[in-house]
């Protein structure tokens, strides 16, 4: 159990401030949220735990010099897919696509210095991508381009595009004549 510390002197130590201030190193908009929900804390074992993690997030910082990619805001994307016969679009599904990488990229980051005898508690914070996630990523990222339009060369749409090609020279042959 911890002291108690009063709403107000909260207030006169900014507390809200240094709290905006730490969020906006999140790397996604959840991330603040979560940030903002966690609050102040007095509790000594739950310091403790938390310190943990920043200095783990510290000492990747200071051993990694890259840093993962932020996460593309998917709040609207996820509450379209709960409308029943609602589908996502191609730059939807793309952002979603960059949501997961970024996602892989940070567990990466996190999991980087571990090793099997030592495993900080950045590592048991994250799991790996699940298969059906990694599965999902790869067929977006050989489906779709950045713009959200079908790539080209993806098989299911070659066909066509040899189609529309042999279109084209037809009426580009009738127009000359």
């Amino acid at each position: 159990m911890g002291v108690v510390v009063p709403k107000r002197s909260l207030t006169d130590l900014e507390f809200s401030t240094i709290l905006e201030e730490v969020s906006s190193f999140c790397l996604s908009s959840e991330g603040q949220e979560e940030i903002a929900k966690q609050g102040f804390t007095s509790d000594r074992s739950l310091i403790e735990e938390r310190q943990q993690v920043i200095d783990q997030f510290l000492f990747l910082a200071t051993q990694i010099p890259t840093r993962p990619h932020t996460f593309p805001p998917i709040e609207k994307i996820c509450n379209t897919l709960q409308i029943k016969e609602k589908s996502l679009d191609g730059v939807e599904l793309y952002t979603l696509a960059l949501f997961l990488k970024a996602g892989e990229s940070f567990i990466a980051y996190c999991h980087s210095t571990a090793t099997a005898e030592e495993e900080g508690p950045l590592f048991q914070l994250f799991n790996p991508l699940d298969g059906e996630l990694k599965t999902l990523l790869k067929e977006i990222e050989s489906t779709l381009e950045a713009d959200g339009g079908v790539k080209a060369s993806h098989p299911a749409i070659a066909h066509l595009m040899k189609q529309v090609d042999q279109r084209r020279t037809e009426r580009n042959n009738y127009s000359n004549d």
